[in-house]
């Protein structure tokens, strides 16, 4: 069957201009004499295909039939390229009949131009179908840059390298990842001439099934004008067929909200310079690995975003009204683009209702999801978050309800296998699919959040689908874990401190590896918001035991850190525990550390009042140790009251009891207390000859805290006795100890005192430097001591204008402040 010039050049412009065996053909079977002509023709068509070869570059002994010609227009012509020796005549013959009607069509369609063969560009277009299948942009669209210029950078490559770029757009449910794509998409449409493809495939919808591959194949077919009847039958052929019809085309696609990677990779094209941008709640890892996929995730809004896009709904007059109801939205959503959508949504159809009215229902937890529900499934965030849920297994979903009723914002490997109960090598496997999912989020310190609208979800699920008594073991496991982690740590922190009873740890309480102080403190720091919300869940559950232990396990790092407002929380909740539990010894320890924590905030009446009643309970119990400790207490109280003489009677009557009970340790803090107390008698001797014997005590027992409590003494000894270099020298052992033991409290009130000799010394920069590293600490702290050493400051500052003598001014800050923590 021999086929025409100008048929040949109306194949060439229907199969994108680039099948280089198909030029060959027409090259060879021209004579020399009419060479010159086909190359003329060339010039036209080569200028509606830029950058394909001329047909001159070619070789002329090439003679392969109609045969050839015709499928080579049809399959992947990188194939062709690569593997010549397999397109034998033979096995293009038994594939022509799958493609001679296609053929036929394409000829029928140019056969009524009016051209001697010149392929115009009416003619192309006519030949080529341009499909623009994008739906509608999103209204109400904000900003976005990060996403979109990531976009946009990796499409430039993708123009300059002249090859197809796919872009993975990943996040949870809601999050935006389609209105990103879309966005993008209408800006840039008019760089792909050859058209926008657009399939939904429907990974996580109401329908609850994805669509398969070759649905999405049938449809992109149509769309680039196949019949129905000439569409092979199975998916591997439907690719080659549609990568042959789009192949040197500039297209852009769009595959929305996908599942898997199986229904992505048939509907990738092959040699285009085009850009296929595709949506996911899964990571799609395999895209990255197998395919050079470029993953974008898709983030929250930030708060200035999220509140453009209420703006953009409800009108700045309307938010202005009502201010505080705008501050509680923005905060329920949490820059869910999805959640504020509906809320504004819903304000907007119910004018009537006041923005405070809805944002009070977005707060309750019995009402948030109806509040985010706008009455279809596609503008239900619960709905929604459904979807993602429906594609887990059983146990995906157990570990996902679960996650949801851990207390605390994150939680670590360890913590998330202990409320598994499964090996931490098997939770990470399912921590690593609910994170692929969306459903979870791992920061880059390894610990894994839920974003709070998911997390709410969660619940929600873990309430409808466990058990009460499954949800209570998991989280009693979890809690265990949380205890026994924070008692090894504290006993890190401070090896002096003698540890509290326990359950006894077995093998089924597995503890964080935790080996020096800095791993105990790096530990604290981390878990510290999930300790408090652990002892939070354990006296709501009643498990009071475990309400006192958590209280006991963080006094030494609460007292070290200065988290004053911390201490009196957690003991107000231990003593209500100790009270339950009818244990005095632990009512007693509850109702002296309050006291401490109120005497730190300079509360009297409360401190006084929960210390008489411990000293009292103590001498009931005839607990002497007890009451050792409580006069110890007393006296740091009645210190910072300005009581002198009365601490110094509660001290005295401390160190008479420690000694009498045979504990160095407790000796030498009470005698370092006495020498401090001493110096406010005037007693300098005194106060020098007992915070020695402390240092010695101290130091034999190499307890590195009382050490450097007794070298601060030691240093305001001395320079109350107008010593000013030995005060300093004290002062800055003390400050080193302090700081390696991570004591922000106490390395605090040593530089406030340091600054003192250094100004004496007439060293105003070194004393600038000291008070202002001590006044940020007390900000942090949010101490009393902030104003007192801002007007020191602001003396130094006058003093290098005016050469004024800065007033001394002693502080008020004890020394002997690590009142017992047992």
């Amino acid at each position: 069957m021999a086929i025409s010039d100008k048929d040949r050049k109306v194949l060439w412009a229907r199969s994108g201009n680039r099948c280089a065996l198909c030029r060959r053909q027409l090259v060879a079977e021209r004579t020399a004499t009419d060479r010159e002509a086909v190359v003329g023709d060339e010039a036209h068509i080569a200028a509606q295909s830029p950058g394909g070869p001329r047909y001159d570059e070619f070789p002329t002994n090439l003679t392969d039939s109609y045969d050839n010609l015709v499928l080579l227009c049809r399959v992947d012509h990188k194939k062709v390229d690569d593997q010549p020796e397999y397109y034998t005549s033979t096995v293009l013959r038994q594939k022509k009949s799958d493609h001679e009607l296609w053929v036929d069509q394409s000829l029928q369609r140019a056969s009524s131009s009016e051209s001697d063969g010149m392929v115009d560009g009416a003619k192309h277009a006519e030949c080529w179908p341009t499909p623009q299948q994008l739906p509608p942009a999103p209204p109400r669209f904000v900003r976005r840059q990060p996403e979109l210029r990531a976009i946009t950078q990796a499409a430039a490559g993708a123009a300059e390298d002249t090859k197809t770029v796919i872009l993975t757009l990943t996040g949870p449910g809601g999050i935006g990842k389609t209105s990103v794509a879309l966005r993008w998409a209408h800006l840039h449409a008019h760089h792909y001439p050859d058209g926008q493809l657009y399939v939904d495939l429907h990974g996580f919808s109401p329908s609850g099934e994805p669509i398969t591959a070759a649905t999405a194949l049938r449809g992109l077919l149509h769309a680039l004008d196949v019949k129905p009847d000439r569409v092979p039958e199975h998916v591997d052929a439907q690719t080659a067929l549609y990568r042959s019809l789009v192949a040197g085309k500039r297209m852009l696609m769009v595959l929305d909200n996908a599942a898997t990677i199986e229904q992505v990779v048939p509907l990738l094209p092959g040699n285009t310079a085009g850009i296929v941008l595709v949506t996911s709640r899964h990571r799609l890892t395999g895209l990255t690995v197998k395919h050079g996929a470029q993953p974008i995730p898709v983030g929250f809004l930030t708060e200035t975003d999220a509140r453009a896009l209420l703006e953009a709904s409800l009108g700045a007059q309307r938010m202005a009204a009502e201010p505080a109801a705008i501050d509680a939205m923005l905060v329920g959503c949490k820059g869910l683009p999805l959640a504020l959508s509906i809320v504004a949504g819903n304000a907007q159809t119910h004018p009537e209702r006041t923005l405070s009215t809805l944002a009070d229902e977005l707060r309750d937890t019995a009402t948030r999801f109806d509040a985010l529900d706008a009455g279809d499934p596609a503008t239900s965030l619960r709905a929604v978050l459904s979807w993602s849920q429906d594609a887990l297994t059983s146990q995906q979903h157990e570990t996902f309800a679960l996650l949801g009723l851990a207390p605390g914002s994150d939680v670590s490997l360890s913590a998330a296998a202990r409320l598994t109960g499964q090996t931490k090598a098997d939770t990470k496997r399912l921590l690593t699919t609910l994170e692929e999912a969306s459903l979870l989020h791992c920061d880059d310190r390894g610990r894994y959040w839920m974003h709070d609208l998911v997390r709410a979800y969660a619940i929600t699920v873990a309430e409808h689908d466990l058990t009460k008594g499954a949800s209570e073991h998991a989280i009693r496991r979890l809690l265990d874990f949380y205890v026994h982690t924070a008692h090894k740590a504290d006993q890190l922190l401070h090896p002096q401190r003698r540890p509290t009873e326990l359950a006894p740890s077995t093998p089924a309480i597995p503890t964080d590896d935790l080996q020096h102080a800095s791993d105990a403190l790096a530990w604290f720091t981390v878990e510290h918001s999930n300790l408090r919300a652990a002892q939070d869940s354990a006296s709501t559950l009643r498990w009071w035991p475990t309400t006192w232990q958590l209280a006991w396990a963080m006094a030494t790092y609460h007292q070290r850190q200065g988290y004053r407002d911390d201490r009196i929380a957690v003991w107000i909740a231990a003593l209500d525990a100790a009270t339950n539990l009818d244990n005095p010894a632990a009512r007693i320890r509850a109702h002296r550390h309050l006291g401490h924590a109120y005497a730190d905030l300079n509360q009297f009446p409360d401190a006084f009042e929960n210390l008489n009643l411990a000293l009292i309970l103590a001498q009931e119990h005839d607990v002497t140790v007890q009451q050792a400790h409580t006069h110890r207490t007393l006296a740091w109280m009645w210190e910072r009251a300005g009581k002198h003489q009365t601490a110094l009677e509660h001290a005295e009557q401390a160190l008479i009891l420690y000694q009498y009970l045979g504990r160095p340790v407790d000796e030498a803090t009470s005698l370092n207390q006495v020498g401090w107390l001493k110096v406010w008698r005037r007693d300098s001797m005194g106060a020098r000859e007992h915070c020695n014997a402390a240092l010695v005590l101290h130091r034999s027992h190499h307890n590195h805290d009382g050490e450097a409590h007794t070298l601060d003494s030691l240093g305001w000894i001395a320079e109350n006795s107008g010593c000013h270099h030995e005060a300093v020298d004290h002062y800055l052992q003390a400050l080193r100890i302090h700081r390696t033991l991570g004591n922000n409290y106490s390395v605090a009130n040593t530089l406030d005192r340091l600054g003192v000799p250094y100004q004496s010394l007439r060293l105003y920069e070194k004393a600038q430097a000291t008070w202002q590293e001590a006044l940020t600490l007390y900000q942090q702290q949010e101490r009393d001591d902030v104003e007192r050493v801002q007007r020191r400051l602001d003396y130094l500052t006058q003093l290098s204008s005016h050469r004024a003598s800065v007033p001394r001014q002693v502080s008020p800050s004890s020394a002997v402040h690590e009142a017992s923590t047992e």
